[in-house]
């Protein structure tokens, strides 16, 4: 059953045409890994998921909503369906790692008791592995640290639809396959549907059903991480070849 359609959606800015029709259907509770290079257009495609950019031409519904038709309130709706776990963690240097987690929350749940709060912030950390961490600053933490405080933030929101930007991006391997096992545990723990952003081919192979590669604005093949190696496609393959060697020289090195 597919959550969310995206039908020939094109965005331009300026005389720049970065999405040039883009279709795409993301089934409930999948894990759906999106490839490409930079420039290609897989951030642009993610703002306008969330409302936050809206498509020049095209169409985009999230569980059978139109967005493009929606008001600020039902906007607001479907926009809560979503959390995201930012590339760089994207923590409050100045809060500690309980206030970090628990700020979203604070803002949707109003009513939410001190101690329930406190509950939440201790399940959400327990289950990415950093238990008794909430009096912790971020300049305490390592960059794996970081990244599943931001996770814990995000689920802490009970959504519907996590989105990764680039979760292994600077991480060592070891750390890179903790992240990818945490997002494979999100995804039986919580039943979401995952959209990770990623170049990381290893990765793509652990946690993802299925994956789709946007190339100059479109995407231009897709299908289950092991099939890959298979699709006769030279942009895809020149990708695919060089992610792997990459990190085969990553894992190497000493």
């Amino acid at each position: 059953m597919a959550l969310i359609e995206i039908h020939n959606v094109h965005k331009k800015f300026g005389n720049q045409e970065v999405l040039r029709g883009i279709n795409l259907s993301i089934n409930k509770g999948e894990t759906l890994a999106i490839i490409g290079n930079s420039g290609c257009g897989k951030s642009v495609l993610i703002k306008h998921l969330i409302g936050l950019l809206q498509p020049d031409l095209g169409e985009i519904f999230i569980d059978d909503k139109n967005i493009k038709d929606l008001d600020r309130k039902n906007l607001e709706s479907v926009r809560r369906k979503f959390a995201m776990v930012f590339q760089g963690a994207a923590l409050f240097d100045s809060l500690n790692v309980y206030e970090n987690v628990s700020f979203g929350l604070r803002r949707i749940e109003k009513d939410l008791s001190e101690t329930r709060l406190k509950q939440k912030v201790a399940e959400v950390l327990d289950i990415v592995g950093m238990p008794d961490t909430e009096h912790k600053m971020p300049s305490e933490l390592s960059g794996g640290m970081r990244k599943r405080v931001g996770l814990a933030r995000a689920v802490a929101m009970n959504p519907e639809i996590l989105l990764y930007d680039e979760p292994t991006t600077g991480l060592d391997p070891i750390m890179s396959r903790v992240i990818d096992d945490l997002i494979v545990k999100m995804k039986n723990i919580f039943n979401v549907t995952s959209i990770v952003v990623t170049h990381d081919m290893v990765s793509v192979f652990r946690m993802s059903d299925r994956v789709v590669m946007v190339d100059k604005g479109k995407i231009i093949e897709g299908g289950k991480p092991e099939d890959l190696s298979k699709i006769d496609n030279d942009v895809l393959q020149k990708f695919f070849r060089s992610s792997i060697n990459e990190n085969l020289s990553v894992d190497n090195i000493g």
